[in-house]
């Protein structure tokens, strides 16, 4: 994720969800004004996975965000949504689907958010189409959606992560990024084994039209959160955080083209982070611990080495 983009992993209570934009506009304690952006639906109110994936702003320097809603509270009832704030205030939202009319119930989800130089927005988001089709579960997709182009999808399906012999895929997560200055976002798909598996997670990285590499990072590796950065060169970078079976929590990053070859930015946190490099290739990365302790580090020699861990 990178330069101008926000994602908020949240989960909202109650018989309806209502996405909203704060706006900053009172005195540091006061509450921020909102704007309704849509009330979504909620079906199983015990259990709600709805979150905002991120928002941008266009060339009119207004915002554009992209969510997902999972009425169900289901991994096969997920459905992506991105809306737009127009010059006069009014808020238009769209629903993203995908050609899954064969798989009714089929998962998706984890949507993410970028936009280029000349305005354009790009959503990404896993689904097992057509990967289950082509395949057969558990095999998932990252899709790609130029949201000018198909406002409500379907997208291309730009790449994959299978089941290998040891390994079946689970707990999948996406993100999209655009380098500075250009107009084709990258995308990325990470998935996991289970500490019994043998293998371990296999990081796919979308460049263009399909997977430049699919390949594993390390034995019994769980990510957490994973985020892609693309550099002003055209280099993918991620950040992801996790815990590795025999070897206890870790915040690391690695080069798109070498993910087995990866530094540890922090071998002792436990929790969620998100990754942006900014135009003039700095790395930075923000983390919250499981003990709610939020965290800030840079790195300014293409990931090598990080300032240490500072609370925010």
């Amino acid at each position: 994720m990178i330069q101008n983009q926000h994602r908020w992993w949240g989960h909202v209570a109650g018989t309806s969800s209502v996405i909203a934009l704060g706006v900053f506009g009172g005195t540091a304690l006061a509450d921020w004004p909102t704007e309704l952006v849509r009330t979504a639906e909620v079906i199983n109110t015990s259990c709600n996975t709805n979150f905002v994936g991120g928002m941008v702003f266009d060339l009119a320097n207004l915002p554009v965000v992209a969510w997902q809603e999972n009425p169900a509270c289901a991994g096969d009832a997920i459905r992506p949504y991105w809306g737009r704030r127009s010059a006069g205030g009014a808020w238009s939202s769209t629903r993203v689907f995908d050609n899954s009319t064969a798989w009714p119930s089929l998962l998706r989800g984890n949507v993410a958010l970028t936009i280029s130089t000349s305005g354009t927005p790009f959503m990404a988001y896993y689904s097992g189409w057509p990967a289950w089709e082509a395949f057969g579960s558990p095999t998932v997709a990252i899709i790609l959606v130029d949201l000018l182009a198909q406002p409500s999808g379907p997208g291309i399906p730009a790449g994959y992560i299978g089941t290998t012999a040891s390994c079946t895929v689970s707990n999948p997560i996406g993100d999209v990024a655009i380098a500075p200055g250009t107009e084709s976002p990258a995308a990325m798909l990470v998935s996991r084994c289970d500490c019994t598996g043998g293998v371990a997670v296999g990081y796919g990285v979308v460049v263009g039209g399909g997977f430049a590499f699919r390949t594993d990072v390390g034995p019994y590796v769980h990510p957490v959160s994973s985020s892609l950065g693309v550099t002003s060169a055209g280099a993918s970078h991620i950040v992801y955080s996790g815990s590795q079976c025999s070897a206890g929590d870790f915040l690391r990053h690695c080069a798109a083209a070498t993910p087995g070859a990866f530094n540890v930015i922090d071998s002792t946190f436990n929790g969620r982070s998100d990754f942006a490099v900014s135009s003039t290739g700095v790395f930075h990365v923000a983390g919250i611990r499981t003990s709610g302790q939020v965290v800030y580090t840079t790195s300014t020699d293409n990931g090598v080495t990080w300032t240490p861990l500072a609370p925010v």
